[in-house]
């Protein structure tokens, strides 16, 4: 005889899926605290994407136990299955276009870009490239708003939070190299390549650092 499944029992179940869910995004978050505090913008897209998993476990739970008892018995277990799906696709859906929308409006280009810009690295008279992809999945080096597909061409994508996301050393460090004021770290296919101002090129003498725009 088939045991019936109670409001509580689904309670239950939510609660521990929800738990499941939102423990490793508590323990992220407080690996940000530590950091620097994220912007507002910022906090509205990750709340977003942890809302959409939330809001899938709780209608992929729904779904199962509908599945499991062979649909509901009760009336009001219909109903609390229906508002559990509906609402949180709903809630999701809401937060989801509110939040898209006021990041576009606060952005400072006023939405998402998709900007290039080709660059050089020469040290000692040597054209360098970077590294290739180390995956064939992911065919870029970088992260998904500042990267390089081995072409290089800096790829500015996405809806920026604020313009010193793209500043120039900023790429150079996504891409796992460095650039300061005196000197520049890349990798390449052949490894890390490094120079600084001074540093002496065969045959030529002390070398001098230059960024040109």
């Amino acid at each position: 005889m088939r045991r019936g499944v109670s409001a509580f029992h689904i309670f239950y179940i939510l609660c521990i899926l929800l738990l499941a869910v939102t423990i490793p995004l508590a323990s992220a978050h407080e690996v940000n605290e530590s950091q620097e505090s994220a912007s507002l913008t910022k906090s509205l897209v990750e709340w977003s994407v942890r809302l959409l998993y939330i809001s899938l476990a709780i209608i992929v739970a729904a779904v199962i136990i509908s599945l499991i008892t062979g649909g509901p018995s009760s009336p009001q277990l219909k109903k609390l299955l229906f508002l559990l799906i509906a609402g949180s696709a709903a809630i999701a859906t809401l937060y989801l276009a509110g939040s898209t929308i006021y990041v576009n409006i606060v952005s400072p280009t006023g939405g998402p870009v998709h900007w290039h810009a080709d660059f050089m690295i020469e040290i000692c008279g040597m054209h360098y490239e970077l590294a290739d992809p180390d995956s064939s999945v992911v065919n870029r080096v970088g992260s998904s708003a500042l990267h390089e597909h081995n072409d290089l061409r800096i790829h500015i994508e996405g809806t920026p939070h604020s313009l010193d996301e793209f500043k120039l050393h900023n790429f150079f460090e996504q891409v796992g190299g460095e650039l300061t004021g005196t000197g520049i770290k890349v990798p390449t296919p052949e490894g890390i390549v490094e120079m600084h101002d001074g540093d002496v090129c065969e045959g030529q003498g002390p070398g001098t650092f230059k960024v040109f725009v």
